[in-house]
């Protein structure tokens, strides 16, 4: 009973599949298939009773039609114009046996289009109309012509049929102009869902500028203050390094040469550094290829890094390794040391006092290096944007740095096949994180 009822509603096609006003629109052509057969099938059972054989023969035919177009399902596009053929038929039919275009029955050529509307919108329409243009010519050229339309109706059967016929003309105009009237509500739905769609998409992509604006921005600061962070370090370079030329020729080295020149090597070596990070996150975007994997041990990669950032330390400040068991990667060693360094670095960059703790543990299928420190922490609101480029956290400003350490560091541990995650508390320090897979 439920395919049969989705059949006579729906036709060949699935509601499931349908949007709301494809939906209505079948129903509607399906609804007044239905309807058209009704009033043929009313009309020739008239025809019956009052034995009047050139109408029973045509609306036999109309029916037909109108019978073909309903089980035609599948002819998606042919069954609207046959149920059309089949409402032509019986107009044609009734003003024929009812006296030409003067009679009750003609006032069905002015429904045809708003029917064929109905039906199948604006395209159907436009064809019935020129149809229904064509018989009404026909029948006025006739007329014209002398052709006498005959009365086949009964006498006795006129004034009932004639109120018949306009009581079912109202009932199909006020369907018709309810189906129409339904077809504008769910287009006006229709398009309403569209807006909200487009205001949604708008706002997401408002939020999406705002959020490459606001790269942008961080971006603009970094490459202006980048100005400074290069010339402080060559302005140092090139002082000493002008104090050392104007030395008297042969004259041995002072502890304030050997400081001068110490500075140099500092300063030029800050400065290849921040050459070197720039580099590095234009090229960040290499692929797995381009890895060179080797087998190292973690512990003592640990302890040579630490051994390395020791002139990095405060006094005050622990730096200490912890390790449960010797673990052994196949990595690229030259990659991790550079995670490594910037992890620790920057933890002891940013603590003034307490320790700061590498540890090492291996579990089921990956190994975790964490980095914890004492230091300020970071606040919540810039945990979501660390491992952005050019962006430092609160309170971090005016420490030394370019804001590209741990966005390098993440895009490196991925190329690795691992992460980087932080834990931190904001005024009690911070936990890193760098997760790599067993191999």
């Amino acid at each position: 009973m439920q395919k049969f009822f989705q059949w006579a509603v729906y036709g060949a096609l699935d509601p499931g599949l349908l949007d709301e006003v494809q939906a209505r629109q079948q129903r509607l052509l399906r609804y007044t298939q239905w309807l058209l057969i009704s009033l043929i099938l009313i009309f020739w059972v008239m025809a019956w009773v009052q034995w009047v054989p050139v109408r029973l023969v045509g609306l036999s035919i109309a029916l037909g039609l109108s019978l073909w177009g309903l089980l035609a399902v599948n002819w998606h596009r042919v069954a609207p114009h046959l149920s059309m053929a089949a409402v032509g038929v019986a107009i044609v039919i009734g003003c024929y046996s009812n006296g030409g275009l003067g009679s009750v029955a003609s006032a069905w050529l002015l429904y045809l289009p708003l029917i064929a509307g109905v039906m199948g919108g604006m395209a159907l329409a436009k064809v019935w109309i020129g149809v229904d243009i064509a018989i009404m010519l026909t029948l006025w050229g006739l007329s014209a012509s002398g052709f006498v339309f005959p009365d086949l109706t009964p006498e006795y059967f006129k004034q009932r049929q004639d109120t018949l016929q306009q009581f079912v003309q109202l009932v199909g105009v006020v369907l018709a102009l309810a189906g129409l009237i339904g077809q504008v509500e769910a287009s006006e739905q229709a398009m309403k869902a569209t807006i909200r769609s487009l205001k949604e998409e708008m706002r997401a992509r408002v939020i999406a500028e705002q959020t490459a604006g606001a790269a942008l921005a961080r971006q603009q600061a970094f490459f202006t203050s980048m100005s400074h962070e290069l010339r402080t370090p060559l302005n140092a370079i090139i002082g000493f390094a002008r104090m050392l030329m104007q030395r008297k020729e042969g004259a041995a080295f002072s502890a304030r040469d050997l400081d001068s020149v110490a500075r140099i090597k500092t300063n030029g070596m800050d400065l290849l550094a921040l050459v070197n990070q720039l580099l590095a996150l234009r090229k960040s975007g290499d692929s797995e290829g381009l890895l060179h994997r080797e087998t190292v041990d973690l512990g003592t990669l640990l302890a040579q890094v630490c051994g390395d950032l020791r002139s990095l330390v405060r006094k005050g400040v622990a730096l200490q390794v912890k390790t449960a068991a010797p673990v052994t990667l196949e990595t690229d060693t030259g990659l991790l040391h550079r995670i490594l360094v910037n992890l620790v670095g920057n933890a002891l960059k940013f603590t003034g006092q307490g320790s700061v703790t590498v540890g090492l543990e291996a579990r089921e299928n990956y190994v975790v290096i964490s980095v914890t420190d004492t230091g300020p922490g970071i606040a919540e609101e810039d945990v979501a944007v660390l491992f952005e480029p050019f962006t430092r956290g609160v309170g971090r400003e005016e420490t030394e740095g370019s804001g590209l350490g741990l966005a390098l560091s993440q895009q490196w541990a991925g190329m690795l096949g691992g992460t980087i995650t932080v834990e931190s508390t904001y005024g009690s320090g911070s936990r890193f994180c760098l997760e790599l897979p067993l191999q």
